[in-house]
């Protein structure tokens, strides 16, 4: 009995009991019948949890590894707002940011969600996803300190350029002392200038990995290089990115040099919800210059400013929300269009532009043509954009395919623990995994994918394209020439 309960599927079992008595429990305890939309929303979170605690049962020492912080976001992003919602609903004294989910259908959300957390897990499942990490390229060899040097200052020399040149063009007091939205509306067209971000990005992950060994302490110099990305973009209002890096560099430290303990995890989730709640309020305020901002966020920082954290998840809730009451009641089904016109989105605006309307643009025309006008937008949802496309097929289709992926990089991955171009390619796939939930496929490809994950790999074959046993026997034969010493294998 031990045995069974210290495997995933054993104490996943005692879990799923646990959540069955008490849900039994809490049935009986309340008075009134219970409604089919009552269960569902009890079904949802139970799938939920018993799926996040087999994860983390299945790897307790890698509570990093994509597949549980897909789940993890999953749930920030879907599960818990749908909860939330339905409470506020039933308590009252709901926030004010919730008055925008104006076509909240909770039965119809929660099934939904179901489907697409039970289409996830079905492609985790599958095989696909380890053919597909199969055909990932095999570049494990060591790599050189020097070449890795060149390349990540390449790149953040390269980002860092296209980042200057697009403070040039707009002028820097419009990304910091200016409103939030106005600093979307100037650089709007530029995004191969903003691009550069993801290029520093990658950069500073590469000169990670470069200066990493197991064991050891983190380098210094990555980490500094980070923290002045991080104040930087946070003084702009923009949090994406930092918590994108942080999760890239995160992972590399996890698989590479040290693993991260539980308590550690827990801090850093907590520093980081604190500093993104100070951030939320203070872009609020950015056209009042530092000292303004300072003021608001002594005079206005509480409790409140946490609870309003949840504007940022219910904004996949949001585009659900608008997605399935204007689909296919005001305006037919896309059929797949987004999906096709996002490699039209490649191209730079200036270079086309008659190009068509992202999902994300077309979000916030529908929902407030006010913001869309002054260049703001809302953020979109890949889940969403299914529906958009297909229905709820569509959703359960991209939900699958998520499966898939995630399994793909988990297996590639785990079949090269020790190479390093490996762990670069997993960090920065990790860091995508919160565009892949919060982001329609036209960000995804261009900024995920393009932007992100191809100069990655690029960066990793070129690094790692040396044979291990090759190198083993150039090393030797240098030390040979150099009259190094010999020594005798043990016995």
């Amino acid at each position: 009995m031990r045995a069974l309960l210290s495997s995933a599927w054993g104490s996943s079992l005692a879990f799923l009991n646990a959540l069955v008595i008490s849900a039994g429990i809490a049935a009986v305890s309340i008075p009134g019948s219970i409604s089919t939309n009552d269960l569902l929303l009890v079904l949802l979170l139970t799938v939920y949890l018993v799926a996040l605690w087999f994860r983390c049962a299945r790897h307790p020492q890698d509570l990093v590894e994509m597949d549980t912080l897909f789940l993890v976001f999953f749930g920030v992003y879907v599960v818990l707002p749908i909860v939330a919602m339905v409470l506020w609903h039933v308590l009252g004294d709901a926030p004010v940011f919730v008055d925008l989910v104006t076509h909240f259908d909770g039965g119809f959300l929660v099934t939904l969600a179901l489907a697409a957390l039970g289409a996830f897990i079905l492609g985790y499942a599958s095989p696909v996803g380890r053919a597909v990490a199969g055909l990932m390229p095999r570049s494990d060899g060591p790599w050189k300190r020097r070449e890795g040097v060149v390349i990540s200052a390449g790149l953040i020399t390269l980002g860092t350029l296209l980042v200057g040149i697009l403070v040039v063009n707009v002028g820097l007091e419009t990304l910091t002392e200016s409103d939030y939205a106005r600093g979307y509306e100037a650089t709007a067209g530029l995004g191969v200038l903003a691009g550069g971000v993801m290029l520093a990005q990658i950069g500073i992950v590469v000169l990670y990995l470069t200066m990493a060994n197991p064991d050891r302490r983190a380098p210094l110099l990555p980490l500094i290089l980070f923290i002045v990305l991080a104040l930087l973009m946070l003084r702009t209002g923009r949090r994406r990115v930092v918590l994108e890096t942080g999760l890239a560099l995160l992972a590399a430290h996890h698989f590479y040099i040290r693993r991260v303990r539980f308590r550690t995890l827990a801090v850093a989730a907590g520093v980081s919800l604190l500093i993104f709640s100070v951030v939320g309020l203070a872009r609020s305020y950015l056209a009042e210059g530092l000292g303004g901002i300072v003021t608001r966020i002594t005079d206005e920082f509480g409790v409140g400013a946490l609870v309003d954290m949840m504007s940022e998840p219910i904004a996949v809730l949001l585009a659900l929300t608008e997605t399935i009451y204007q689909v296919p009641g005001q305006e037919p089904f896309w059929l797949g269009k987004s999906f096709i016109q996002a490699f039209e989105l490649l191209v730079p605006l200036p270079l086309s532009p008659n190009r068509p309307l992202a999902p994300s643009q077309w979000f916030v025309n529908l929902i407030d043509p006010v913001v869309a006008g002054a260049g703001g937008g809302y953020s979109y949802a890949l889940l969403a954009e299914g529906y958009l496309n297909f229905g709820i097929p569509g959703a359960i289709a991209v939900s699958f395919l998520e499966g898939v992926i995630v399994r793909g990089a988990v297996a590639y991955r785990s079949r090269g623990p020790s190479s390093k171009s490996r762990v670069l390619v997993y960090a920065v796939a990790i860091s995508v995994t919160i565009m892949m939930i919060r982001g329609d496929f036209a960000t995804l490809l261009k900024v995920g994918i393009v932007s992100s994950l191809i100069p990655a790999v690029l960066a990793a074959v070129w690094l790692g394209r040396r044979s291990p046993r090759l190198t083993a026997v150039n090393d030797q034969r240098s030390d040979d020439a150099r009259g190094a010493p010999r020594f005798a294998e043990p016995f």
